[in-house]
């Protein structure tokens, strides 16, 4: 994964975010990231995460499933594993 040029041209939160977000999935490809879980597992504000969402989003690293802020519940996210099978020039 580290040598993968998509992974490459992520931003390091993004990177970090990315890796939180796979520990916290616990192997799973659907999972939630709840506030709760972020901010006091690995210190990540909520402006932080919300920065780095977007860029894995664009990037094509996960997928919101469910956006459930109008709900006060966290967000459903799925795993895209299609960026480890391409190799994308920069």
């Amino acid at each position: 994964m580290l040598t993968n040029p998509a992974y490459k041209r992520l931003s390091n939160l993004e990177k970090h975010v990315y890796l939180c977000m796979d520990m916290a999935a616990a192997g799973k490809d659907v999972f939630t990231f709840p506030q709760a879980c972020y901010e006091k597992e690995y210190g990540l504000s909520k402006t932080s995460v919300q920065k780095a969402v977007k860029g894995l989003v664009a990037a094509r690293f996960i997928q919101i499933e469910e956006s459930n802020w109008q709900l006060r519940k966290p967000n459903v996210y799925r795993f895209i594993n299609d960026w480890k099978k391409k190799n994308l020039s920069p």
